[in-house]
């Protein structure tokens, strides 16, 4: 949700191409004049120009003031987006922008919310704006208005308070408060009031947020019992509760015949719920991971998901967690698992402490390995202890970790020296995929390109010779006794059976430019190659290394 919507400086970069600007640019004062010309093409080309002069064009702001009266809407729009653009240079201009927001026009209206955004006169001038556009029938203008009020954090809660008595904005005012989190306590009473209503839409939407603030959302359990008999809603009640960490006895004895009900959502939050409070009760525990894991190897990717946060929310001991994980991985089939895997790998960062831990397990350490590389990048905790794996003996942890230090990339420079220490004595696919992580995580791995020499010069292998050449043109594109070593095998590699290679062969010899001039003859005929993705990687390298 808190995203920005638009890159500013890309806006202005393309708007630049697109408008030609030569580098001795029109005069601000001509353009004020055009501005104001009452010619609406002269009038828009000129707005366009002030936005990429918009760090110097101060003084246009009053001709923009006049402009967002115009009858036409792209004009207003344009005029609101240059003022944007300004920054706090335009603040002269925030409460005639203002005024727009109940334009008839969609666009003109989304427009006030980023440019008042951009300018950032203050809260007591956003929150009453943002607040009145939750009412707005336009999605997009919603969408940025509940962006910026999360942004706003705890000073935007009194607003919010005042939104959750409307009807037309309380639902909307419902997903801010959750983005917020534990600071919105002050919506709780509020809140609270919200799940009596009719709106079951709306009482959804009143739990979760109070079950994103949390502990101090206490004196809604009460309420939030009385849900627990409601079909649609007793999932996130149940949610609340546990999030709040309070189960009356009653609500309790309910949750518990949930969690062995037919509803899989409903029996995945009940089991979490009734760990979350008790999390010292080790059967308690033990049960719902069994059943939250089970989940997890369901059909439902709604289901895997909860299931997945729920799992990474309770923190199980690993004497509690391991032996459950073994079981359901050895009797479920591969794509179960593969399905589960990805699941805990939509979790990202978050997991991935735990996951290190889990390494530690030999049975589920591919798995575990498989799981990080999937996490990519942001999985660069764990490229230590994975480097430490990297002879390991069971051929499928080997595999998997070497995927996932490729996966993590730069970020696993750490993971070098143990991957070059492995290069020389690797055979196989041991070779190719310690020349794919060192490759993938590219400068960092300089050191390697020695090993990775010796593997062009040693090797009969042409899987191994192509692994290597591809990874050296990735650490050091530049290096001469690299392209020396590398284009001859990437030649080669054009004429291979398989196409990924051809691909990866002629997409190698474009980064390496001008010293692959040799593959040249090569290149020109991969332009006949009757793979698609290998002709234009072709035609990319052949004007990449010139004529």
């Amino acid at each position: 949700m808190r995203k920005n919507l638009r890159a500013g400086g890309l806006v202005v970069a393309l708007l630049s191409c697109a408008l030609a600007v030569s580098a001795a640019q029109p005069n601000v004062s001509d353009l004020i004049q055009a501005v104001r010309s009452g010619d609406e093409a002269a009038c828009t080309q000129a707005i366009k120009q002030l936005i990429v002069q918009a760090d110097k064009a101060e003084g246009a702001v009053p001709a923009l003031v006049e402009a967002l009266k115009s009858d036409s809407a792209a004009i207003r729009a344009l005029a609101l987006e240059c003022l944007g653009h300004m920054g706090e240079a335009a603040r002269p201009a925030v409460p005639a922008m203002v005024a727009l927001i109940g334009d008839p026009d969609a666009k003109v209206r989304r427009q006030v919310i980023e440019a008042v955004g951009e300018i950032r006169p203050g809260p007591e001038v956003v929150l009453p704006l943002l607040v009145q556009v939750l009412k707005d029938a336009d999605p997009a203008a919603r969408l940025r208005a509940l962006n910026a009020l999360a942004d706003q954090g705890e000073e935007a809660v009194p607003k919010l308070v005042e939104a959750l008595k409307d009807e037309e904005a309380a639902y909307w005012a419902c997903l801010v408060i959750s983005e917020i989190g534990p600071p919105a306590k002050a919506a709780v009473p509020a809140l609270v009031g919200l799940l009596g209503s009719e709106d079951l839409s709306l009482r959804r939407e009143a739990m979760l947020a109070l079950a994103e603030i949390g502990e101090a959302a206490a004196p809604a359990v009460p309420e939030l019992v009385k849900s627990l008999d409601c079909p649609v809603n007793n999932t996130p009640a149940t949610y609340a509760l546990g999030a709040i960490g309070q189960l009356p006895a009653e609500a309790e004895a309910k949750i518990a015949q949930n969690a062995d009900g037919a509803d899989p959502i409903l029996a995945a939050v009940s089991a979490w719920a009734l760990a979350r409070t008790k999390p010292d009760d080790a059967a308690r525990m033990q049960k719902a991971v069994r059943l939250l894991v089970a989940r997890l190897m369901g059909d439902d990717p709604k289901v895997r998901a909860a299931a997945a946060q729920a799992l990474l929310d309770l923190q199980p001991a690993p004497e509690i967690a391991r032996p459950i994980w073994e079981a359901a991985i050895e009797n479920a089939e591969e794509e179960k698992v593969v399905a589960a895997l990805d699941a805990m790998a939509g979790l990202g960062a978050a997991v991935v402490p735990r996951l290190i831990d889990a390494l530690e397990n030999e049975k589920t350490r591919p798995y575990v390995a498989y799981v990080l590389g999937k996490i990519g990048p942001a999985a660069k905790d764990a490229a230590e202890p994975l480097a430490g794996l990297i002879s390991d003996p069971n051929p499928q942890a080997r595999r998997e970790v070497l995927f996932a230090l490729a996966r993590i990339g730069p970020g696993a420079g750490v993971a070098v020296p143990k991957l070059i220490e492995a290069l020389p004595k690797a055979e196989g696919p041991d070779c190719y995929g310690i020349c794919y992580a060192l490759g993938s995580i590219g400068a960092a791995a300089v050191a390697a390109k020695p090993p990775l020499h010796g593997v062009i010069d040693g090797t009969e292998d042409e899987s191994a010779c192509l692994f290597a050449a591809w990874a050296l043109t990735q650490i050091d594109s530049q290096c001469d006794v690299s392209c020396a070593k590398a284009v001859p095998v990437l030649i080669r590699a054009l004429g291979d059976s398989a196409a990924d290679f051809r691909l990866h062969a002629a997409e190698a010899l474009g980064r390496l430019g001008e010293q692959a001039k040799a593959a040249l003859p090569a290149l020109n005929k991969a332009l006949g190659d009757g793979d698609e993705r290998v002709r234009q990687a072709a035609a990319a390298a052949i004007k990449a290394i010139g004529t």
